[in-house]
């Protein structure tokens, strides 16, 4: 197998490899055998092994999916079609190209710099996915992980006020910036008009732990986006994705059914109210997510300062002691779940499926 660190320039294929420690021929009088299946192989047409087609300037493969990542040289990468007979993914980096070139530039969403000829060029973050540095760093403290899901609730704000659908929130499609600030990418979803017509559609839908149970998959709206938004918390307070137990693909049906039914993990970790929420569906647009995480910002930073009434008890001061109990058992309890895991804008909704949303 080619590693995907290795210079697509250079790569090689291990059948290729010539036997430089032959064993030296027998003698002339030795009589020769015949191997009967090397009279078989000689009829066979020649094999061939086909290449990855790489576009000029990549250096290495990032991720591969429907449209490949390649790091160029510098501070960029190039997002392009893995198969480029496929109008489908042709289309998909087209409308994220004209998806990003509408939301223009944000702190928390990917720098597009337009498209090239061979596809969408976007900045390179060295940092990699949130998904991948949580898995690294098991022990982050609760405060960083509430900003992270803050930053990334704001985010969702600012993208559906821009009439755009993301359609496929998860942690990785979230990357993490030189300061460790989450940087949401993968803009591949349903750019839609004020009267909820869909405009745009780049096809992305997120996978069963992100996704509302509906009668309908291919529809989306801000209340589809704010279920996988609490995915996305959940993953990041607790330190795994929900059901770690199934997978997204394999037990799809379990997953939704799951979901369908209220049957959600045990709410003993911090905000797990209002990932609860986003589940339910409780949420008609995303600031109200961001201004309840903005609460248990504020009980933890009254945590943070201790008393400040003599010592005397107070009933606010007690409510953050219980929630900085509470912090400490979530975070126990994700080292513990990493230790076993490891051995819309309102688009037109389909007459099965109506789906209120006003948060565009």
């Amino acid at each position: 197998m080619v590693s995907l660190d290795e210079d697509v320039g250079n790569i090689s294929h291990p059948a290729f490899a010539v036997n430089k420690h032959q064993p030296k021929s027998k003698e002339k009088n030795q009589k020769a055998t015949v191997d009967p299946t090397a009279l078989l192989i000689d009829t066979l047409p020649p094999i061939s092994i086909p290449q990855e087609d790489v576009p000029q300037g990549v250096v290495q493969i990032l991720s591969r999916s429907a449209c490949n990542v390649g790091k160029l040289q510098g501070d960029l990468v190039l997002k392009y079609a893995s198969d480029l007979n496929n109008p489908f993914f042709l289309t998909s980096v087209k409308v994220e190209a004209r998806i990003l070139e509408l939301l223009g530039k944000h702190p928390h969403i990917v720098e597009s710099h337009g498209l090239h000829d061979e596809g969408l060029l976007l900045r390179y973050y060295p940092n990699g996915t949130l998904h991948n540095y949580i898995a690294l760093h098991p022990f982050l403290n609760i405060d960083q992980r509430i900003k992270w899901c803050r930053q990334l609730a704001d985010t969702v704000v600012f993208v559906h006020s821009k009439w755009v659908i993301h359609c496929d929130i998860t942690l990785s499609n979230i990357l993490l910036d030189e300061e460790l600030n989450i940087v949401l990418v993968d803009f591949q979803g349903l750019l839609c008009s004020s009267s909820g017509d869909i405009m745009l559609d780049g096809l992305s839908r997120a996978p069963a732990k992100s996704s509302m149970p509906r009668n309908d998959f291919h529809y989306s709206d801000a209340r589809t986006d704010i279920f996988a938004l609490g995915s996305a918390m959940y993953h990041i307070i607790v330190g795994n994705e929900v059901f770690p137990e199934l997978d997204n693909f394999d037990d799809q049906v379990e997953i939704t059914e799951k979901f369908r039914n209220g049957m959600f993990p045990m709410g003993n970790y911090i905000g797990s109210n209002i990932v609860e929420k986003c589940w339910r569906g409780e949420y008609w647009c995303a600031a109200m997510v961001s201004s309840d995480i903005a609460e248990i910002q504020a009980i933890s930073k009254r945590v943070a300062k201790g008393p400040t009434n003599g010592g005397r008890f107070s009933p606010a001061i007690a409510e953050a002691q219980a929630v900085e109990t509470a912090v400490k058992e979530a975070l126990m309890h994700a080292a513990e779940v990493s230790s076993v895991v490891s051995k819309v804008p309102v688009s037109k909704a389909s007459n099965d499926d109506q789906t209120v949303n006003a948060d565009l």
